[in-house]
């Protein structure tokens, strides 16, 4: 139990959105805690840290471990450990990819991904070791996050008009000379997967993409125009009139387009 290793406790006042998946880390060094949101960050603790143990005790996902109503009333997916303190820049660029290769990702030492559950003895493997992770019979449903092989592209300031451009992600934007801007960082992904639930019941271009912005500015005015690269056109005779363009939430899953 790190309790007993740890002997701490704190508030982060973040607050999660029930209504959508969110993306949580933890960070633990030797100079204090962090608690990202969605990629925001708080501070938990500042203070000197000790060395964990983690052979010390079972590894558990949810339990309550001290019989105080501690589960958490919700969905996880795609668990990590990592063998170091994941900056700012790395906790906002894997947020929403799988990696093709799991077992090439610097510093991953566990990894449980929920994709595949053994019948015979209801359990999960670590992706990194192969261990085996019990779960609860009937526990198992099918995942809707917002996650995918793909690619990402950081843009450290958004804050002018013009061209704004995400070429890792296959993605430009092309703001008004003048309104209100970002101000600050957006990140861009272009997932190979296609989402959890279309639009409607047209043929859809495989993939999608996700902005997420850290800005200053959480709304900004909207832009004159988007270029999207790397789509795998249905047909060849489609012409850029055909297509239509929806959006949702980053975080959003169902049929909320």
């Amino acid at each position: 139990d790190l309790d007993d290793q740890v002997n701490y406790g704190n508030y982060s006042g973040l607050i999660m959105d029930s209504t959508k998946w969110n993306h949580v880390v933890v960070t633990y060094s030797p100079t204090g805690v962090k608690i990202y949101l969605n990629g925001r960050v708080a501070n938990a603790h500042t203070a000197s840290m000790p060395a964990l143990n983690f052979t010390q005790a079972p590894f558990y996902i949810n339990p309550d471990l001290h019989s105080q109503g501690g589960y958490f009333n919700g969905k996880i997916d795609e668990v990590k450990f990592y063998n170091y303190t994941l900056s700012q820049n790395e906790v906002r660029e894997k947020m929403h990819l799988i990696e093709s290769d799991p077992l090439s990702e610097t510093g991953l030492v566990k990894y449980i991904q929920f994709n595949q559950i053994d019948p015979v003895t209801n359990s999960f493997y670590d992706v990194v070791n192969g261990s085996r992770i019990q779960t609860i019979q009937n526990s198992i449903i099918t995942s809707n996050a917002p996650v995918s092989t793909g690619t990402v592209f950081r843009n450290p300031n958004v804050s002018s008009g013009g061209l704004q451009d995400f070429p890792g992600a296959d993605l430009k934007m092309y703001l008004p000379t003048s309104g209100i801007y970002p101000n600050g960082e957006m990140v861009a992904f272009h997932l190979r997967s296609s989402p959890d639930q279309y639009p409607d019941s047209r043929p859809s271009v495989p993939g999608y993409f996700i902005l997420n912005n850290y800005g200053s500015n959480t709304a900004f005015t909207a832009p004159d125009s988007i270029v999207f690269s790397g789509l795998k056109q249905l047909y060849s005779s489609d012409e850029a009139g055909e297509f239509l363009i929806f959006r949702r939430n980053s975080f959003a899953f169902g049929n909320t387009w």
